[in-house]
């Protein structure tokens, strides 16, 4: 049996409706169709399986606010990564050692453990 549900494109995203699709892909043969207004979801549940569009309609609700989420936080996750990236050792190979490592930090002229925390993690804009 076809089971369809239609969802308004003003208030879910096209990546967000492929998201729950996706979701239930295990359970059901799910097809996706448009119109102007409207999302069209159609879907046969596979064997011993059954999903109630009142599910579908919740799932669709989560993965919204899990891409609102998204967008309200990537200026702290980009922050986060790169300071987690900006904060790390680096070695090189210095030239006149042959090819040997040596500490990144401050030019190669103080050793990582000669270092206090306070200089390693010091902030970006704190000069």
């Amino acid at each position: 049996m076809i089971k369809k549900l239609m969802v308004d494109k003003g208030i879910y995203s096209k990546d967000v409706l492929l998201k729950t699709a996706f979701s239930f892909t295990e359970r059901a043969y799910i097809h996706l169709e448009q119109n102007n207004e409207y999302w069209v979801i159609q879907w046969t549940n596979k064997e011993d399986e059954d999903i109630n569009p009142l599910e579908f309609e919740n799932e669709l609700i989560a993965q919204q606010i899990r891409e609102r989420l998204l967008v309200i936080n990537s200026d702290i996750r980009k922050i986060v990564l790169a300071r987690a990236y900006a904060s790390s050792v680096i070695e090189l190979a210095d030239e006149k050692t042959n090819g040997n490592k040596i500490d990144a930090i401050d030019d190669g002229k103080q050793s990582l453990e000669t270092m206090d925390s306070e200089k390693i993690l010091k902030g970006w804009f704190d000069e």
